[in-house]
Formats: structure tokens, C-alpha cells, sequence
């Protein structure tokens, strides 16, 4: 079950709950893109089609921007919340990638408030929206700086764990229900390593936690895209071994981060898994931006789009029809091979 937070007057009035939450929710409005955008999928009626069209739900215009305190520091939550909320929606945590923002990510998070989803996700400390950094000519230095600094770790840990106080006054302040089930765990980047931390992948040896840890069973399940492999961050074939809970790592040949870890060596993040639940996403072909969801003229991302909200839906409605998708030759089938799903 999701976990029921404590949470005291003044950690409402830090959430801005009364005057900002209700008026911000009646003014998401449904996504405006009609279904014939997708132009490449444009009358199909295969699975892969359904899943990259906007979803039943309806997406918001925009996410609910509110401010909340984690950790005794401001922290930005960006809510993407489905136009529809009735139903039990799925609830997920977002973390982006290094330097990054949420908003980087709307075409993908608003997708998935379209299909059911309501998507937390905070503005990280590293962000440049926060810092106001420039990255200037040295930018592999600036970005070292960040993967492989151990106290941004653990204020993202921070960051993704406490965001789970709010929601108890956003389904409160929305009328929306969840599922009862705890989160999924979701990022891109640093942020899929954020997530692989959680999962219980030890870098190094050592287990990861937040300042005041939720515990093994805070997430349901996670999501992964572009993760870190073995050899990166301090992670050997070994760090993978304690993780039990199912994950989609999403990659592709041509991924590649700023570590120069290719696509190949990031699939070390799927090998490395024990067994049971375990899925990979491995793209043929794939650009900078098929994470982020925008690109509705590009089939990977629609694949993206896709496979992801099918692995949320799968794990966070415990839908046994999604769960076969994941785990046969239907999806790639649709692709003709431009996608392949591995399963173990």
C-alpha cells in the first residue's frame, strides 16, 4: 500500500494546499492534440499505436507548479495531473536527468497523466533552473561535477522520497483516488540512477538511502531510462543483486550519456538484474530526444511513449493483458524489429 505521510499544518501551508492547489487543478485543461497528430501511426490499430496516442484520461495543458519543504529546503514539485480523475489513477515519481528540469519532459509526463498516471516530480538542486549556472565550453566538467558527486545522490534520494508527503493532500485537494499500490519510480539519466538506487543497487558495495528512508517497499516498481551499467559510478555486476522488485530499463545502441557509456554497456543495468519481472526496452534506432516525449513525428519516441505507459499501466493496475505485452513478441512484432522487449 502507498504510504500514509504525517503531515501538520504548517507542512500544508508549505504545500500551499489552500490556495493553491484547487485553483491550480481547475484550470488543467485536456491536451488540445488531436489523436491525428501522430501522424505515423495514423490509423493503426495495433498495441503500439493505442499506447502513443494520448490516452482516455485527457492530459492538463500544463503541470501544477507548487513549492514544498524537504529536508528543511524548498524544493519546486511539478504535478501532472489527468484531465479525467475519476477512477484510480497510478501514482509516479519523476526525477530528470543531470542539469535537467520536468519540464524537459512534458510530452512524456503529460502522456502519462493521459493514460491514468499522476506524475510527481520534483525540481532537483542540480537543475540549472535552480542553480542558474552556466555550462560555458568545458560542459563534461560542469556535468563530472554532478553524476559523480555523492551529496547530489543523496539529495535526489531526498528529493524523490519526501515528494511522497504530498500526496496525501493532493488526492485530498483533487478528489482523485490512486490505486492504494505504492508509487513507481521513474527518471531519465542521473535520474534512472536515482531510481536504481532506490531499487537497492549498491554502488560500490554500499546501500543508498535517503536522510530518513521509506523503506524496500516505498516503490512498486521502476522505470529506467538510460540507466548506468557496470563500471560506471562504482557499479560492478554485483550492485545489481539485491534488487527484487520489477523494472523496465529503457535503452537503445545509440544512447549514449556524457560518461561515453554506449547503449551496449548501459544494458548491463537489465543483465545484471536478478530474474523475475525484469524487462528491457533496446531501441534500433533512437535520438536525443526520444526521452523526452515530444516529438510526436518520430517513431521511436512514439515507441517510447509507448512501451513506458505500458510498464506503468502493467505494474501500477497489476493488468495481467499489458504484463503479456511486456513480456512477448507482440510489441516488437508492430515494430518489424525496430524494437526489441527482453523479458527475464
Amino acid at each position: 500500500m502507498e504510504k500514509k505521510m504525517s503531515m501538520n499544518r504548517r507542512t500544508l501551508l508549505s504545500l500551499g494546499v489552500a490556495a493553491g492547489f484547487a485553483s491550480a487543478f481547475s484550470r488543467a485543461r485536456a491536451d488540445d492534440s488531436p489523436i491525428e497528430s501522430i501522424s505515423l501511426l495514423s490509423g493503426q490499430t495495433s498495441e503500439l499505436a493505442n499506447y502513443a496516442r494520448p490516452g482516455e484520461y485527457g492530459a492538463p495543458d500544463a503541470a501544477v507548479n507548487v513549492m514544498v519543504d524537504i529536508a528543511g529546503q524548498h524544493r519546486r514539485l511539478f504535478l501532472y495531473v489527468p484531465q479525467k480523475r475519476t477512477g484510480n489513477l497510478v501514482s509516479v515519481v519523476f526525477s530528470h536527468a543531470e542539469l535537467s528540469s520536468p519540464k524537459a519532459y512534458d510530452g512524456l509526463l503529460k502522456h502519462w497523466a493521459s493514460h491514468g498516471m499522476l506524475v510527481i516530480a520534483p525540481l532537483h538542486d542540480d537543475s540549472i533552473v535552480q542553480t542558474g549556472n552556466q555550462l560555458g565550453d568545458d560542459i563534461h566538467k560542469v556535468v563530472d561535477s554532478v553524476l559523480l558527486n555523492e551529496k547530489v545522490w543523496k539529495s535526489r534520494l531526498n528529493d524523490c522520497e519526501r515528494s511522497l508527503d504530498c500526496l496525501p493532500a493532493i488526492l485530498q485537494q483533487s478528489s482523485m483516488k490512486t490505486t492504494g499500490r505504492a508509487p513507481i519510480m521513474a527518471g531519465h539519466g542521473l535520474g534512472a540512477f536515482t531510481a536504481q538506487l532506490l531499487s537497492g543497487v549498491r554502488p560500490g558495495g554500499r546501500a543508498w538511502t535517503s536522510d530518513t528512508p521509506l523503506g524496500a517497499d516505498a516503490f512498486s516498481a521502476f522505470l529506467e531510462m538510460s540507466p548506468f551499467g557496470s563500471g560506471q559510478a562504482g557499479l560492478t555486476p554485483e550492485s545489481f543483486a539485491g534488487v527484487g522488485q520489477p523494472v523496465l530499463v529503457a535503452t537503445g545502441d545509440a544512447d549514449k550519456d556524457q560518461f561515453g557509456e554506449t547503449g551496449k554497456e548501459k544494458m548491463t543495468a537489465f543483465s545484471n538484474l536478478p530474474a523475475g519481472y525484469k524487462h528491457l526496452l533496446d531501441l534500433r534506432t533512437m535520438n536525443d530526444g526520444v526521452f523526452y516525449g515530444r516529438n510526436l513525428n518520430d517513431l521511436p519516441t512514439l515507441y517510447m511513449r509507448s512501451v513506458t505507459t505500458i510498464f506503468l499501466r502493467a505494474y501500477g493496475l497489476q493488468d495481467m493483458s499489458t504484463l503479456r505485452l511486456l513480456s512477448g513478441t507482440t510489441l516488437s512484432d508492430e515494430a518489424q524489429g525496430e524494437i526489441t522487449l527482453a523479458y527475464r
